[in-house]
This record gives C-alpha cells, sequence and structure tokens, in this order.
C-alpha cells in the first residue's frame, strides 16, 4: 500500500475555481452546452454569451475573471464562435 499522499488521485485540484457558481448561473437561464458541431445546430435556441456578461452577471456573488469563466465553461463542454456578429459562448436555451 502506497502511502505518498502525492501519488493520490487529485480529481478536485483540477476543477476550475467558481465551477458551481457558474454551473448554478447557466442552470439559472436553463442553458446548456449545444452539444453540437457548430453551425449545425438550432439558432432558434442558440444564445451567444460573453465572458464578461457572465462576470458582470455574477459581480455580486463573487470576484472572478474572465480566465475563471472561460476555464469554467470549457470545462462544462461549451464552445465558443460568432453568430450574428457576437463573439462569445454558445449556449442552447431550453424552453
Amino acid at each position: 500500500m502506497n502511502n505518498d499522499i502525492n501519488n493520490a488521485p487529485q480529481q478536485d485540484a483540477e476543477l476550475p475555481p467558481f465551477l458551481n457558481i457558474v454551473e448554478g448561473y447557466l442552470w439559472g437561464i436553463n442553458g446548456q452546452p449545444t452539444g453540437k458541431t457548430p453551425g449545425t445546430f438550432n439558432t432558434k435556441h442558440l444564445r451567444v454569451i460573453t465572458s464578461q456578461e457572465i462576470v458582470l452577471e455574477l459581480a455580486d456573488m463573487v470576484d472572478m475573471d474572465l480566465n475563471d469563466v472561460a476555464r469554467c465553461m470549457s470545462y462544462l463542454g461549451y464552445v465558443c464562435g460568432s453568430a450574428d456578429g457576437k463573439l462569445g459562448w454558445f449556449v442552447e436555451i431550453n424552453h
């Protein structure tokens, strides 16, 4: 049995900071990753959200930066791109 703490699995160490907060925000807007190749999903339910918009929405709760948001969104499976001239994260809104 190996008791070396440095060899222990570090699952939680790889989670981005603020992950639960960003995920909760996305649940609150009924958003989920598109789960499809960009350009093939239904744009009727697509919302493009910038990292800055997420930072501003959550500013009363937490002090995070754009890179924190990018790590969370990427970890959660969101892709970014441009739609209707706006560059941001593609979020499919469930109605």
